[in-house]
């Protein structure tokens, strides 16, 4: 109820309002403005300005600032609508084989997209491991407070801590933030060896990841985590390795049957070697 009366109290507002004693103030450029652009004000609101405007002399040099004040406003306008047509149009372009995907493949397209997928996991493969470099040296700062004092009643150094923190493992992340960029310099360059490291990056995971997936189903009882990030990788790795395996993609990257045959074998070797190395 009071909003409606506030809304109906503004109405007889701007109703009652006296546009001309306000507008008498106005320079006549501002006037000249209003009247330029009629389908933004009140009629009211143009009868006083016209009204105004016919008391004054008004000259050509004002009517022309008028004039080149909306021109630049209008080019401004256009310009701005111009760049975002443009973006559309690259973005469209870009994303045309999934946003309208056919028979006929594009290998650059698709390797546009691929480049973009390799950018986003290097970005988060660096953050974690800058999450986990951080966590690293903060538990070594804190270890003798923590960790050591209970056991030992001797000073331990910087590098005992060091050690004692330290994983092999980490030297795994290490090693993304090294290979990753050398394959995707390899795959912008459209060479072989490009095609061949993001085969392998996409066999080995897959074939862990299923791994994984069998002995949680297996031992439910035992394993706490959801098997859904490794069934998600799954998919995902399946679907990357199907399509660059297709011939339209290996003849971009000049990639002959022989080195499919001999990429597939050693892909399978080091998985297995792997997964006999971790049940051991």
């Amino acid at each position: 109820m009071k909003r409606s009366l506030s809304r109906t109290s503004l109405l007889q507002t701007l109703m009652n309002f006296d546009f001309y004693s306000t507008y008498k103030e106005y320079p006549t450029v501002e006037l000249l403005k209003i009247i330029q652009r009629a389908d933004e004000y009140q009629e009211a609101a143009i009868k006083a300005a016209t009204q105004i405007l016919s008391e004054r002399n008004v000259s050509q040099e004002e009517r022309d600032e008028v004039d080149s004040f909306y021109q630049a406003l209008d080019n401004s306008s256009r310009q701005r609508t111009e760049k975002i047509n443009a973006y559309r149009t690259k973005v469209d372009d870009f994303l045309e084989p999934v946003l309208r995907p056919s028979e006929n493949i594009k290998p650059d397209k698709w390797l546009n997209i691929l480049l973009l997928m390799i950018s986003i996991q290097y970005l988060w493969v660096l953050y974690g491991y800058i999450v986990s470099l951080v966590n690293f040296f903060q538990k070594v700062n804190h270890c003798t407070e923590f960790d050591f004092r209970i056991y030992s009643s001797r000073n331990l150094s910087y590098w005992d801590c060091f050690w004692k923190e330290f994983d092999p493992a980490s030297l795994l992340g290490l090693f993304s933030l090294i290979y990753i960029p050398v394959m995707f310099y390899l795959l912008l360059k459209r060479k072989k060896w490009g095609w061949i490291l993001l085969f392998v990056d996409n066999i080995l995971p897959l074939l862990a990841n299923i791994y994984m997936c069998y002995a949680i189903f297996q031992n439910a009882w035992f394993f706490k985590p959801s098997p859904m990030p490794f069934i998600t990788s799954v998919i995902v790795k399946s679907l990357i390795a199907f399509f660059i395996w297709r011939t339209s993609i290996t003849d971009f990257f000049g990639v002959t049957k022989k080195i499919k045959f001999k990429t597939a074998v050693f892909s399978a070797t080091i998985s297995v070697l792997f997964l006999l190395l971790m049940l051991a």
